[in-house]
């Protein structure tokens, strides 16, 4: 493979790593690393790590690595985090390594010069991306598709495994129901704060938090907010974005005021969030309705943050609606069984949609999503929680009752509205102005075809296609409903 065109592919990827870029060639085998410095903000901490013929380079927090360096009773040799995965694999190999770091979030590649063998793994959920492209005999690894060469056949590396290019091993599952968690609010309530106070801990970057006003990022806020008083810091920072009259803007002033957070207030016009759509799908590598829609205002949002704040690591709400089953259709799922399998369902295939929104609208403003919802401690005891326990017909109860008194009772108890519909008022919803602003041209050529269901289906995979060939595995869509609309709503439980 040209080795210009591999330089070139990997520089389209600089923007999640703005501080350092370095590609080194070992042998046959050449790793390029685009760092966002959060942990030792030094030169010695620039990656590729090389020590003794193993090389690394890592896209992750290892939030546990000073117990690790404890227990192996080893002085590390730079200030990276990521070093440790060095010396883990080092001493118990790839797959007990990845049991050691699995309360983190990580996607990276590892090269055993001495073997002759490249490992590449990705965290449980799939927090941080992570792709590989294949041509013929030569294998490529990377965060985003567009830093893969043109011809590759791309796809995912899915959560929770890893490989040595050839076969795929799991390392992680999602857990059993344990029927003995009968009053589980106390462990909800403790593990998910100490999920964000490491998040907290780990960084040597000042700290931001988006917040919607929705109950996810409005608890997030507040545990950030306790931990940071708790360490002697200056308030939080909090972002929130819409369009005039937005039903988020109103609910998350009201938040910050509780918390007494320093908040600021974005409010952009029509114009400015449909001008962004081309510059989202490229961002974001996706033509997924919703996920497109979301994704605008966590694009503009974190660009604001990236001219106007210090602001490196981003805290967000993502992912409890997965693990706690809170979109609104799940309400019409006909069984706890069936609930139960659904939320497994989404936190499984998470990564194709709310995580990678958050990933890539933060990281192409070279930012940094910290994502508490989603580490494994707090995924594995919620879905351990009996499943009757969990569906009821108050979206995410049992996640509200675990933290009463917390947050203001108009938050705690606010009704589901989704990210893509939040930023704009009830009455003008987001979905329906883009859906009015679809280009003639656009219009036209839908009607010519029969493939995709909608005009703005179409719009975007045209965008898509102009950057990208690899097909989605689905869109998503909400279950148990006669809805056409991916937008909660238009569905007949919103009203309720």
């Amino acid at each position: 493979m040209d080795n210009n065109q591999v330089q070139t592919d990997f520089m389209r990827g600089n923007r999640r790593g703005p501080d350092h870029t370095a590609y080194q060639q070992y042998g046959y085998v050449g790793l390029g690393f685009h760092r966002l410095a959060i942990n030792g903000l030094d030169t010695i901490s620039n990656q590729p790590i090389s020590i003794n013929g193993i090389h690394l380079i890592c896209n992750g927090e290892v939030y546990n690595y000073p117990e690790l360096y404890a227990a192996l009773n080893l002085t590390p040799t730079t200030n990276s985090d990521c070093e440790i995965i060095v010396h883990l694999y080092r001493e118990f190999g790839i797959e007990h390594t990845l049991h050691m770091i699995n309360a983190s979030e990580f996607a990276f590649v590892l090269y055993d010069s001495i073997k002759n063998i490249v490992y590449a793994a990705r965290d449980p959920h799939g927090v941080r991306p992570l792709f590989k492209g294949v041509r013929n005999h030569t294998l490529c690894f990377a965060s985003e598709m567009k830093m893969i060469p043109e011809g590759m056949t791309i796809t995912p590396v899915l959560p929770g495994t890893y490989t040595d290019g050839t076969r795929v091993h799991t390392y992680h599952s999602l857990p059993s129901i344990n029927p003995a968690l009968l009053r589980p609010q106390y462990l909800i309530k403790e593990t998910l704060y100490e999920c964000v106070r490491k998040r907290v801990l780990h960084t040597d970057r000042p700290i931001a938090c988006l917040l919607s006003g929705g109950l996810d990022s409005s608890l997030i806020a507040s545990l950030v907010t306790q931990c940071l008083r708790d360490l002697g810091k200056p308030p939080l920072e909090t972002y929130s974005i819409g369009l005039e009259g937005a039903e988020d803007l109103k609910y998350a002033s009201m938040v910050a005021r509780y918390l007494g957070s320093k908040h600021t207030s974005i409010v952009l016009t029509e114009d400015e969030f449909l001008a962004a759509i081309p510059e989202v799908i490229y961002a974001t590598e996706t033509y997924d309705t919703t996920s497109v829609r979301a994704s605008v205002g966590n694009f503009l949002v974190a660009d604001y943050i990236s001219k106007h704040s210090e602001a490196k690591v981003i805290f967000n709400g993502d992912g409890a609606d997965e693990v706690c089953g809170g979109y609104l259709y799940l309400k019409n799922a006909p069984n706890e069984v069936e609930f139960d399998k659904e939320c497994r369902r989404l936190v499984k295939d998470i990564h194709y949609f709310d995580a990678l929104r958050s990933d890539r609208c933060i990281s192409y403003h070279g930012l940094e999503a910290r994502t508490p919802f989603l580490d494994r401690a707090f995924v594995e005891l919620y879905l351990s929680v009996p499943a009757n326990l969990r569906y009821t017909q108050c979206e995410k109860e049992l996640l509200r009752t675990s933290f009463e008194g917390m947050l203001p009772w108009d938050i705690l108890w606010r009704k589901k509205e989704a990210f893509s519909d939040g930023v704009s008022s009830l009455h003008n919803s987001w979905y329906s102005i883009i859906q009015r602003s679809i280009p003639a041209s656009i219009q036209h050529e839908y009607a010519a075809q029969t493939t995709l269901l909608t005009q703005e289906q179409y719009y975007y995979k045209k965008v898509y296609d102009s950057y990208y060939s690899t097909v989605l595995p689905y869109y998503w869509m909400p279950k148990y409903t006669n809805s056409k609309d991916c937008s909660a709503r238009t569905l007949e439980t919103y009203a309720d």
